[in-house]
């Protein structure tokens, strides 16, 4: 099982940033008209999803000291944790300070990249993750039951 983790995040993160890469370079390179490429924009994604280390360092003496791996540095961790987690809970779980320093990141790169203005860039990118926020929520509170 422990084999299967290692292969999942090997395989998954690599996976996870060109999706994230295809759905920003979609959102900034059609529909803002921007004109950089691609790999251009799947890098600016690959890069920015490195302050995912410093998460990690910051977020696991948190974890070890809860014995979970879901450990929350935004608006959540005022919420009482419930079973099954809340609608409200899941959504305000995805304000991580992590999450918006990614976004940050990605739109300051995409704005190079694509030579479009910061500000219009940051506000289509978190148009889209608040739409992931919002099904992701939704997804896992129906699941959940």
């Amino acid at each position: 099982m422990r084999a299967l983790g290692i292969v999942g995040a090997t395989i998954g993160m690599p996976i996870a940033a060109l999706l994230m890469a295809v759905i920003a370079h979609l959102a900034v390179g059609f529909l803002l008209g921007g004109g950089g490429t691609f790999l251009q924009s799947w890098a600016v994604v690959c890069y920015a999803l490195l302050v995912g280390v410093l998460e990690l360092v910051v977020k696991l003496p948190a974890m070890l000291k809860q014995g979970t791996p879901e450990v929350f540095f935004g608006p959540a961790i005022l919420l009482e944790r419930t079973d099954p987690p809340s609608f409200l809970f899941q959504f305000l779980k995805e304000f991580d300070l992590f999450t918006f320093w990614k976004i940050g990141l990605i739109a300051l790169g995409l704005a190079v990249v694509h030579r479009l203005r910061m500000k219009t860039v940051l506000v289509t990118l978190l148009g889209s993750w608040l739409l992931w926020a919002l099904g992701s929520a939704t997804v896992t509170t129906v699941l959940r039951g």
